[in-house]
């Protein structure tokens, strides 16, 4: 038993590790930016965090555009949906509407 606390303690300082490593990284990398383009740190943290959303959702586009075209689809399911939306609206208020009826003060 005494082994597997161990290795259970061991892999804990083997994340912690990991995590260090990766915010020096990240800091290096950030710090470099700051420096080559001559930003404050609020500023160059806003530039990196904007230029990732955007690559995730250029990313994001690109593989479901891929998808709907190799499999053939003309809209995606979400799009129907939405549309489908305001038609269902419309029925509820109209019932709504016809329970509470317009009073003339």
């Amino acid at each position: 038993m005494g082994r597997k606390k161990q290795q259970v303690n061991d892999d804990a300082w083997g994340h912690a590790a990991g995590a260090i490593g990766g915010l020096v990284t990240v800091f290096a990398v950030l710090g470099a930016i700051k420096d080559k383009l001559g930003l404050s740190w609020p500023v160059t943290v806003v530039l990196v965090v904007a230029v990732l959303v955007g690559l995730g959702y250029g990313a994001w586009r690109l593989r479901s555009s891929l998808q709907r075209l190799l499999t053939g689809q003309t809209q995606p399911a979400a799009t129907l949906k939405q549309e489908a939306a305001p038609a269902a609206s419309l029925a509820t208020a109209r019932r709504t509407l016809r329970r509470f009826p317009r009073t003339r003060s």
